[in-house]
């Protein structure tokens, strides 16, 4: 099964799969290569994947996005300001931030912060469902990569 969501390792692109299977990306600028490598992963060549705004489910303001999926119930904090973060925290399954969380005031029983995307790489995301009842899968880079001498020790 494909990903659900994916996040790239600077935290500046994103990308959601609609309940329809279509990939919503956040942005066409940031992390250009890595939104190019996605559309083709998806079969689009080079063709641009939609943006986020269009995505059925999907509410935005300044401080970030806020996303409930359909299929899951899932719901989804992509904070973009340090201020959203006590509102994520509260309100979301799961919070994407390209800044630090202080985990010891959140909620949220998944946090993806600036501190994991600089340890452990990108992230896929597979959202649960009734089959695996309900529990979310989260793959970083870094959990792909092993232990080989060649790979940074990573410490969790």
């Amino acid at each position: 099964k494909k990903p659900d969501m994916l996040i790239s390792s600077s935290g500046k692109l994103a990308a959601i799969r609609g309940h329809e299977g279509q990939l919503y990306v956040s942005s066409w600028m940031q992390d250009r290569f890595t939104g190019e490598v996605w559309a083709r992963r998806e079969g689009k060549g080079k063709q641009k994947l939609p943006k986020w705004k269009d995505l059925e489910g999907m509410n935005c303001d300044e401080y970030g996005c806020y996303y409930r999926d359909l299929s899951s119930g899932t719901r989804i904090a992509l904070s973009e300001h340090p201020a959203s973060h006590a509102q994520d925290c509260a309100l979301a399954d799961i919070v994407i931030a390209n800044d630090p969380v202080n985990s010891k005031k959140c909620d949220a029983p998944v946090i993806i912060d600036w501190f994991d995307l600089w340890r452990y790489g990108s992230y896929a995301v597979w959202l649960g469902s009734e089959k695996d009842d309900g529990r979310v899968k989260i793959l970083s880079v870094a959990d792909r990569r092993g232990q080989r001498p060649w790979v940074h020790a990573q410490h969790r």
